[in-house]
């Protein structure tokens, strides 16, 4: 009889939350019921949005030429986390709302 043991699940690398991410990103970029121009600057959300690994950290950008924003491995996992559960936005409105539900410190 065979023994099926449980592996504990590897963290994924932050190349690979970066990617995930960026798929997020992209995705949001294209829909334009998302992806809305903004009444005063008429700016839309994103432009040329994606996510990438930055050293230790994993940079993430809304609107290209405004420069982007750098999250830790837990700021990202968490955004990560917020996304994939159907979350829409920046990363500020994830981490705020993770914030409020637990009540912890998470800095954006």
């Amino acid at each position: 009889m065979a023994m099926t043991t449980a592996k504990a699940a590897k963290p994924l690398s932050l190349t690979e939350i970066a990617k995930r991410i960026s798929v997020h990103l992209h995705r949001f970029e294209r829909d334009p019921e998302i992806n809305t121009v903004h009444i005063q600057s008429g700016v839309r959300r994103f432009f040329c949005a994606g996510a990438y690994r930055g050293g230790r950290y994993v940079r993430v950008i809304y609107i290209s030429y405004q420069g982007g924003s750098s999250l830790t491995r837990e700021q990202a996992e968490h955004y990560l986390a917020w996304l994939d559960a159907g979350g829409i936005g920046r990363h500020h409105t994830a981490l705020k709302e993770i914030r409020d539900r637990a009540g912890t410190s998470t800095t954006a």
